[in-house]
């Protein structure tokens, strides 16, 4: 991230995002795109954006450019053998697009064997940045509530083969469950959703 940081320095927004995208390397038609028209084109969607204040309580979308670099130190702390993974002793879910990179792939692949147990959930027609509004955001987030919330588990829980759910957004029931400080609903076990990114 280097290349990112540097544009972030300088304050040219539009060329840290393109750097971001560019190296998320999903399998769209974005990575043909030349760097100099997706810089043109960002430059004008942000020119766009700073007329707009964002509602009280909501972070402005170009305030988020800057938090990328925490991405960043996450995944160089996370660096080194997916063996070391294969002590979890919790539930995890292993979430992926089918159009992500295929490094990401790959490490969720890896991820998958050093953890049988885990649940797995590839999200058809989407890849890294599903999450963002731009992409699918309402399936990531069903997702992680099903995983959560407990609800369309396999049957047998651990163990079981990998689960790939529809491509449309799992329907999801309001829970009145509290949380304990550890993420998981006080009383069960804990639960640990595990994000790949390309180092």
């Amino acid at each position: 991230m280097p290349r990112y940081e540097r544009e972030l320095a300088r304050g040219d927004l539009a060329a840290a995002l393109v750097t971001v995208l560019k190296g998320t390397a999903d399998r769209t038609a974005l990575r043909f795109v030349p760097r100099v028209l997706l810089e043109q084109g960002i430059r004008l969607g942000i020119r766009a954006a700073a007329r707009k204040p964002s509602p009280p309580g909501v972070v402005h979308p170009l305030d988020l450019i800057a938090t990328i670099h925490y991405d960043a130190i996450t995944v160089a702390e996370a660096a080194g053998p997916l063996e070391r993974f294969a002590s979890l002793r919790c539930e995890v879910l292993l979430l992926g697009g089918k159009r992500s990179n295929k490094s990401l792939e790959a490490a969720v692949d890896g991820l998958a064997a050093v953890l049988p147990g885990a649940r797995r959930v590839m999200l058809s027609r989407v890849g890294h940045t599903a999450a963002d509004n731009g992409g699918k955001p309402e399936l990531v987030a069903a997702a992680l509530r099903s995983f959560f919330g407990g609800q369309d588990r396999p049957a047998g829980g651990r163990g079981q083969a990998p689960v790939t759910p529809p491509d449309q957004p799992i329907p999801i029931r309001r829970s009145r469950q509290s949380w304990a400080h550890d993420g998981s609903p006080e009383g069960s076990r804990s639960k640990l959703a595990l994000c790949v990114h390309k180092p």
